[in-house]
């Protein structure tokens, strides 16, 4: 399996990402985006820190993180980012957990 798919089996098919400017990304354009992100990247290291994480109705979880990546591209040339974003994810009859929803770029903290 490619490591975009791998990615994308976190995500459920109905899912949307929703960016702050209120962007919104489907499951397509989220792959879409990320098939294209992968080409780009050698390598990505990520530092990720789960704030929280509250289970509502058994089956759906809100779990606010922070995260740090730093991206190599190919070209050899890096680049850091930092942010916050809230995942709202739904357990499924299989037993996974998968991402519904994604606020990305968010201050969960404000």
């Amino acid at each position: 399996m490619c490591i975009r798919d791998r990615y994308m089996s976190a995500w459920s098919v109905d899912a949307l990402q929703i960016f702050m400017d209120g962007t919104r990304r489907n499951y397509t354009a989220i792959s879409n985006k990320r098939k294209k992100d992968f080409a780009t990247y050698r390598r990505v290291d990520v530092y990720w820190e789960m704030l929280s994480n509250e289970i509502k109705y058994e089956n759906r979880a809100y779990v606010a993180t922070r995260y740090t990546m730093t991206f190599y591209k190919k070209d050899g040339t890096s680049f850091s980012e930092a942010a916050e974003e809230l995942y709202i994810m739904e357990l499924q009859s299989n037993g996974r957990w998968l991402i519904i929803e994604n606020y990305d770029y968010i201050d969960i903290l404000e």
